[in-house]
């Protein structure tokens, strides 16, 4: 009869008290363990963050980098424009352009308009028009893979 009890004690449940009980007997035991565990952690917690952190650090940097080169052309791309601008609306630019571009002259200008000498007459140059060449698909595809046969 004495083994039935034994038996019988060994399958009952324990009350969850007493395995809290001796689950913090234990943690209280191995406390600097727990403790130096936690540490552990919480540090590669804290580095895994600052290696995030510095990466969006450098990722950053190099778009800040990007914009300055950019705003810097832009600037020099506007001061040059307003170069232009300055000199097209400048009399200097509008006189060249009535002598040059459309020959006009001023008040007490003497035009010279260069004659051909008698008997000359101008050759004229025959410029060929670009024809398109229509291709079927499979010498589209053909070419796309192969190339130009043609050239060595």
């Amino acid at each position: 009869m004495n083994t039935g009890k034994i038996i019988a004690q060994f399958y009952e449940k324990p009350p969850r008290v007493t395995i809290l009980k001796k689950l913090l007997a234990i943690i209280w035991q191995n406390r600097r363990q727990w403790l130096l565990g936690v540490f552990i952690i919480f540090m590669l917690l804290l580095f895994l963050d600052l290696n995030r952190r510095i990466g969006e650090l450098y990722t950053l940097t190099n778009q800040r980098d990007q914009m300055r080169t950019q705003v810097q052309n832009l600037q020099a791309t506007e001061r040059a424009l307003h170069k232009q601008i300055a000199y097209a609306t400048s009399e200097s630019a509008v006189e060249e352009w009535a002598r040059e571009d459309n020959n006009l002259s001023q008040s007490g200008d003497k035009v010279i308009i260069p004659l051909p000498q008698p008997g000359y007459t101008v050759v004229p140059t025959i410029q060929p028009t670009p024809t398109m060449v229509v291709l079927e698909n499979w010498q589209v595809w053909s070419l796309l893979f192969f190339g130009d046969r043609s050239r060595p």
